[in-house]
């Protein structure tokens, strides 16, 4: 593969409404990644951190089909508003698997469609990531 590596934004992503991201292709058929979110919501302070395997058993020069498997973790903190209460904190896995289309050129372009398993169920899930590959 000419460019192995990729950083990229993804947005409504493997991480919720953004995410950070970097892969690096192995061959021209598997390659591993992982993308992380931090963010707060009401005072909740998130972070989630999936790690992947890349899957391309369909590939022409620029475009390939994406299949990706991986797990997701995530942390979420409770702050205390409360003298001497430290407030809660809770860490969760689920895993991944996602199934979408990338052109890798001088920019990256993902689309993927995802399904989350865990311990409260599964849940679809669509995400578009863009970056640069290099």
């Amino acid at each position: 593969m000419t460019r192995p590596n990729a950083a990229y934004l993804e947005l409504l992503g493997k991480n919720g409404l953004y995410g950070l991201g970097y892969d690096r292709a192995l061959s021209d058929r598997w390659g591993v990644g992982a993308a992380a979110a931090w963010f707060t919501v009401e005072s909740e302070e998130v972070l989630s951190v999936s790690p992947y395997v890349n899957l391309y058993p369909v590939a022409g020069r620029r475009w390939a089909l994406a299949l990706q498997a991986g797990a997701q973790v995530v942390h979420v903190k409770v702050p205390s508003r409360i003298v001497g209460w430290s407030g809660a904190s809770a860490t969760g896995v689920a895993g991944q698997v996602s199934a979408g289309f990338e052109y890798r050129g001088p920019v990256l372009c993902r689309f993927l469609l995802s399904g989350v398993l865990g311990r409260g169920g599964a849940r679809p899930w669509a995400g578009l990531a863009l970056g640069t590959a290099f």
